[in-house]
C-alpha cells in the first residue's frame, strides 16, 4: 500500500512538472504569435484590438480538472482606428472550456472577467447598448448558442451614463430619473452573461451618484418595468403631508446610493436624496422576482430652519442640512426633529405607502442596517 501511495505521489509530481513546463512553453509561443492572435480576435469581433501582453495561467480543481485562463494586460478595443474613444481594460481574462472545446472543435469559454475600466454607457436604437462607441453585442461571440453562456464578472468598473432617461427604458427600468450627470461604479457577477431581462439577476454591489436631477412623478410607472425604489409613487404620497414643499415636483441636487444585489433582491441602507425642499433617506429591500417593496423612508422637509443657529453658517443651509441628516438621523429618536417616517410595502403596481409614528420604528434596525445586508459571494 505504501508503495502504491509513493508511486501515485511521484506520478502526480511529474504531472505538475510537465504542466509547469507546458505553461512556460505555451506562454513563449503566445508572445511570439501575439500579432497573429490580435488579428484573429479582430476578425472574430470586427473591432480594432490592442493589448500589451498575453499569457496563460492554469488552475487545477479537485486535483484533476484543468482550468486554463488567457489573460490580456492593458486590453483596448474600438470600432476602428479613427475611433478616438476606445474601451480600455486593465486586465481581461477568459477561461477556456477545455472539454466542450474539444467536443465542438472550436474555442469555447467558461468565464469572462473584466477588471478595471472607466467607460461611458449609452444606447442607440440601431447599435443597441454601447460602451463608449463599441456595441456590447459585438464584444461577445458564441459559435454554439445552445451551450451555456460563460459567466461574466465585472471588477472595479466605473461608468458615466449618457442619456439616462433612454437607458432606463431600454434596460427595463422605470423611466423616472432625469439628469445629465450620472456616475456609476460596480463589482458584479453573473453565472451567465445576462440578457437584457436578466441584468439585475447577478450578485454584487452597485453605487450610483446623480447630480442636478429630477424625479418624474407626472406619469404612472407601469408594473411591467423594474422599479427598485418607489420614487414615482412616494412624492405623490408626500404631497398629502408636505404640499407646500413638494407641489412643484421633486427636483434634487444630489442622489447617492449603494445597492447590494443578491438572489434577485436589491438592498440599500443609504439611498439619500438631497434637494432644496427636503432630504430623503430610503432603507430596505426590493424583491425583483416577486416585484414587491419592503422599505422605510425618512423625510426631512425644509431642514435648514430646524438646525441650531450656528450650523447653517458653516457651509450654507444645504451643507448644514446634509450634515445634520447624515450625522444625526441614525443616532437618536427623531420624532422631535421635524422628520416623517413612511413604510413602503406591497407590489410595484400598487405600493402601500403609510405614515408611521417614530416610536413604532425599530431605531436599532436603522442604526445597524449594514449588519442586515447579505454577504456577497460573487462567485458561487
Amino acid at each position: 500500500m505504501k508503495k502504491l501511495i509513493l508511486i501515485l505521489v511521484i506520478l502526480f509530481g511529474l504531472w505538475l512538472i510537465a504542466l509547469y513546463q507546458t505553461e512556460t512553453m505555451i506562454n513563449r509561443v503566445l508572445n511570439q504569435e501575439k500579432d497573429s492572435i490580435r488579428l484573429e480576435i479582430q476578425k472574430q469581433l470586427s473591432l480594432d484590438i490592442r493589448f500589451e501582453s498575453i499569457h496563460i495561467d492554469y488552475s487545477i480543481e479537485n486535483y484533476v480538472e484543468l482550468r486554463p485562463r488567457l489573460i490580456f494586460r492593458n486590453f483596448s478595443t474600438r470600432l476602428n482606428t479613427d475611433d478616438l474613444s476606445p474601451v480600455d481594460v486593465e486586465q481581461f481574462e477568459v477561461e477556456i472550456d477545455v472539454w466542450n472545446s474539444i467536443i465542438n472543435q472550436s474555442l469555447l469559454f467558461k468565464s469572462i472577467v473584466v477588471n478595471g475600466s472607466d467607460i461611458e454607457f449609452s444606447h442607440q436604437d440601431d447599435s443597441g447598448f454601447l460602451l463608449n462607441n463599441v456595441p456590447i453585442k459585438q464584444l461577445f461571440f458564441f459559435r454554439k448558442p445552445e451551450l451555456k453562456r460563460p459567466s461574466l464578472e465585472l471588477k472595479n468598473i466605473t461608468s458615466k451614463a449618457i442619456d439616462i432617461e433612454n437607458l432606463q427604458t431600454k434596460i427595463g427600468l422605470a423611466n423616472i430619473l432625469q439628469s445629465n450627470d450620472v456616475n456609476i461604479s460596480t463589482n458584479f457577477y453573473w453565472n451567465q452573461i445576462p440578457r437584457k431581462s436578466d441584468i439585475t439577476s447577478g450578485n454584487g454591489i452597485f453605487n450610483i451618484k446623480v447630480n442636478d436631477g429630477e424625479i418624474n412623478t407626472q406619469n404612472r410607472v407601469p408594473g411591467k418595468v423594474l422599479s427598485l425604489f418607489s420614487f414615482s409613487e412616494l412624492p405623490k404620497r408626500l404631497l398629502l403631508d408636505f404640499r407646500d414643499v413638494f407641489a412643484e415636483g421633486f427636483i434634487f441636487d444630489r442622489l447617492e446610493a449603494d445597492v447590494v444585489f443578491k438572489d434577485n433582491i436589491a438592498y440599500t441602507c443609504n439611498l439619500s436624496i438631497y434637494s432644496p425642499t427636503a432630504d430623503v433617506i430610503i432603507l430596505g429591500a426590493t424583491n425583483i422576482r416577486e416585484r414587491t417593496y419592503n422599505q422605510i423612508v425618512i423625510v426631512q422637509p425644509a431642514v435648514s430652519n430646524l438646525l441650531p443657529g450656528g450650523a447653517a453658517i458653516l457651509g450654507g443651509p444645504a451643507a448644514a442640512a446634509s450634515m445634520f441628516l447624515l450625522t444625526k438621523i441614525l443616532r437618536r429618536p427623531l420624532k422631535d426633529a421635524g422628520l416623517a417616517y413612511y413604510s413602503v410595502n406591497g407590489s410595484w403596481d400598487k405600493p402601500l405607502i403609510e405614515k408611521v409614528q417614530g416610536d413604532a420604528i425599530d431605531l436599532n434596525l436603522i442604526d445597524n442596517c449594514g449588519d442586515y445586508l447579505p454577504d456577497i459571494d460573487q462567485k458561487p
